[in-house]
């Protein structure tokens, strides 16, 4: 008998997972040629093997000598392949599918939707949704809403509505028209609501309310667009120092005698700060930035050169005040001189006074701000300059220079330069060498080799006093001016008033080459004796150019104000220093003594003033004179300019010493001269101000 030969072959890919059923049973025709993959294992093992190529069995099931019946877990009665991966791909299955299909065309039914009135949460597999009501949440208002209304929140909470309000924010530009009042400000309006009242006619406007209505009052006589009468004037040689409604002047005769010379409605003067440099030849001489005031005139000619430095040259004879100022973090010197010989020449060399030298602060190594003051005769061509070391470095207005004219020449005036030592006797009384300058009657000087020298004055009046002094060698130096003195064995510093101490001046020990600065007005009367007097252990030993002392008589009235004994500084004005004993009160000018704005001077009438402070402090002194001050409350070295009350000021650079500083310039009625700081002073009673009205 013949046998049907049937090829045989082994599955060799793995059929995709419920592609080929893991069981066969009923229905299921298996030719010999399909076999378990492994030999001696069941037939319902899950891997089947093929001894052919996958492509064979789509030819053995097409031709009907293979199929899978669907009496299993799966069914085909078609075509089918398998391809090299695995896979069967068939054109449709009869039949649940279990697993994941990667797409379906739809649900197999319409899932549940939500009620009206609420919202989906979420959806469950087969697309029913899960619904909840909706929430009205925890804002309450009004119960109904206005048209083109935005509601408003009422108050704080966030959770009240408040009734329907319009509320605009950012841009109103496509807003054209608001109907009904507008509460609040509007940036403005084209009209007013309605025309408001004007005033009648002869009347003129005193106030405006709310709706622009004015009210009015009429025109009185008393004012007008122009005086009804010619006032009157002040005759020639006069001054005027106040003007009444109707423009007459109240004038006044100026002063004279001794060199009080003529007040002027504003003193002839030139102010110049922010130091710019020196001459490129003139080596020595500063030069100025900037010009703050140059009313000189007739009187004064400013000249600026970059080749020579800056120069005043004097077309006035007559009596001058001279101040300069600068700063310098080193040794350096600033110099008043008068027809200066020695431009290339340092100022602490010294030059001398047949130089031109005529006033000088010499410093020291520190952040030192120097100033110095003179008041002198002056002739017609004069030429005066600030002179230096040529390196000071100021360049802002601590930087500064200026010359006021002061009124008719003095005629009296000293000047005596070079120490020789003390009296024999008197041993804290200095001697001089040169007598430089000694015109007029109005003091007698003596060389007394005994006694040490002194000044005697023979007629009363207003004077300025100014000496300087210096060591060569370490140590202290307290100097100082007595008028009167009734102690000439008591170290000036602890002497009083009374026994006749006026300025005291201490430099520290280890800064013994700085100058040592007395100088301010003073009331004299005649047979007044005027000394240097010093202190025990701290003498000068200096010798040259840089020891003087000086006086000129500035008026016959006795118009200085003296205070001394400080207390502190103004519990308001914080850098004014208050002073607690008035010593002398000269004429024609007021003080005010006050633990709030400290204590200061007043001006009465229009003229120049002068004010001069000498400070002490454990820590580094400042201290400044203050023309109608604007900072009351800030340190004196503080960035300020002319236009602010500064005239300057002079710090030390080491504490335990003194700081002197003057400054001159013409004031009206009602101006005030105080005295500054940077909030550091003692309270010792020989720191004192000096003031007084010059002309």
């Amino acid at each position: 008998m013949l046998k049907k030969i049937i090829p045989f072959f082994v599955l060799l890919a793995t059929v995709a997972h419920a592609a080929v059923p893991t069981r066969l049973e009923n229905g299921v025709y298996a030719a010999p040629w399909l076999r378990p993959a492994q030999n001696g294992l069941p037939l319902g093992s899950s891997t089947l093997r093929w001894n052919a190529s996958v492509t064979n069995l789509n030819t053995q099931l097409s031709e009907g000598l293979a199929y899978i019946a669907a009496n299993g877990d799966l069914s085909s009665n078609s075509s089918v392949t398998v391809d090299a991966n695995g896979s069967v791909l068939a054109n449709y299955f009869v039949g649940p599918l279990v697993g994941n299909a990667s797409t379906a065309s739809a649900l197999a039914a319409d899932p549940t939707d939500c009620p009206a009135g609420e919202y989906a949460q979420s959806i469950d597999t087969a697309g029913n949704l899960v619904c909840a009501s909706i929430s009205t949440g925890n804002v309450t208002g009004p119960g109904s809403s206005t048209n083109n209304a935005a509601a408003i929140w009422s108050g704080t909470s966030g959770t009240v509505l408040a009734d329907s309000q319009l509320l605009i924010s950012g841009s109103v530009a496509n807003i054209s028209v608001f109907q009904g009042y507008l509460s609040g400000n509007a940036s403005t309006a084209s009209a007013l609501f309605s025309d408001p009242t004007d005033c009648p006619a002869g009347e003129y406007a005193q106030s405006i309310d709310a709706f622009g209505n004015l009210t009015c009052s009429a025109v009185t006589s008393s004012t007008a667009n122009a005086l009804a009468a010619d006032p009157t004037d002040c005759s020639a040689g006069q001054y005027a120092h106040s003007i009444d409604a109707q423009g007459n002047l109240t004038c006044g005769t100026p002063s004279g005698g001794g060199g009080g010379g003529t007040s002027l409605a504003e003193a002839p003067m030139i102010h110049l700060s922010h130091g710019n440099g020196y001459g490129s030849t003139n080596t020595m001489i500063r030069r100025f930035s900037r010009i703050n005031k140059n009313s000189g005139g007739t009187h004064i000619t400013l000249t600026q050169s970059s080749t020579n430095g800056d120069s005043f040259t004097i077309n006035t004879a007559g009596m001058y005040a001279i101040c300069y100022g600068d700063y310098r973090n080193g040794d350096m010197a600033v110099a008043v001189t008068v027809n200066d010989s020695a431009m290339t020449t340092t100022a602490r060399t010294p030059i001398t006074y047949a130089q031109g030298l005529r006033s000088m602060y010499n410093g020291v190594s520190l952040n030192d701000y120097a100033s110095t003051c003179d008041v002198t005769d002056l002739a017609v061509n004069d030429v005066v300059r600030a002179h230096s070391d040529g390196n000071n470095g100021g360049t802002d207005q601590h930087s500064y220079f200026y010359i006021v004219y002061l009124g008719a020449q003095s005629g009296n005036e000293l000047y005596i330069d070079g120490g020789t030592g003390y009296g024999s006797t008197n041993t804290l009384i200095r001697t001089w060498t040169n007598t430089r300058l000694n015109t007029g009657s109005a003091f007698t000087y003596t060389q007394d080799a005994t006694n040490g020298d002194y000044i005697t004055v023979n007629s009363d009046g207003l004077y300025w006093v100014c000496r300087a002094e210096l060591r060569t060698s370490s140590g202290q130096l307290y100097s100082g001016i007595t008028v009167n003195d009734s102690a000439l064995g008591t170290d000036v510093y602890s002497m009083t008033y009374a026994q006749g101490r006026r300025f005291t001046n201490l430099l520290a020990g280890s800064y013994y080459t700085q100058t040592s600065q007395n100088c301010g007005p003073l009331s004299l009367t005649s047979g007044d004796v005027v000394r240097g007097h010093d202190t025990a252990g701290s003498l000068s030993n200096g010798t040259d150019a840089r020891v003087s002392i000086k006086m000129i008589k500035m008026n016959s009235a006795k118009r200085a104000t003296f205070f001394d004994t400080p207390s502190g500084f103004g519990s308001v004005a914080t850098k004014l220093r208050y002073m607690t004993q008035v010593r002398d009160y000269g004429a024609s000018i007021g003080y005010g003594i006050s633990g709030l704005y400290g204590t200061t001077l007043a001006t009465f009438s229009g003229g120049v003033y002068v004010g001069c402070l000498q400070d002490y402090g454990a820590t580094v002194p400042t201290t400044g004179v203050m023309i109608n001050p604007k900072a009351e409350s800030s340190n004196v070295s503080t960035s300020r300019d002319y236009n602010d009350g500064f005239r300057g000021i002079r710090a030390n650079g080491a504490g335990s010493s003194s700081s002197h500083h003057c400054a001159f310039d013409y004031m009206g009625p009602g101006g005030q001269i105080a005295f500054g700081s940077d909030g550091s002073g003692g309270t010792d009673a020989w720191i004192s101000f000096a003031g007084a009205l010059i002309n």
